[in-house]
């Protein structure tokens, strides 16, 4: 089931931050300068997936600063 899930811990390793996914599943990191080469994704009940920053882009360019519009599924532990 592809629903939102609220409280997934994201967390930037690179910068040492971490932010909480909301009700609605949208994460946000601020950053004034350097952006992270990935981000780790883990939650209760789910796998932890790490995911590079580097590509994620909504609008098809490259990117190195945003996983800005892009779904991002965790799979539940078996």
């Amino acid at each position: 089931m592809n629903v939102p899930i609220e409280n997934v811990k994201v967390f930037d390793a690179d910068n040492n931050i971490t932010s909480y996914t909301n009700k609605d599943g949208y994460f946000e990191l601020s950053y004034t300068q350097n952006y992270p080469s990935k981000l780790i994704f883990s939650a209760k009940d789910y796998k932890i997936d790490t995911l590079p920053s580097f590509g994620c882009s909504n609008s098809g360019e490259t990117s190195n600063k945003y996983f800005r519009g892009q779904r991002i599924y965790l799979y539940p532990q078996k």
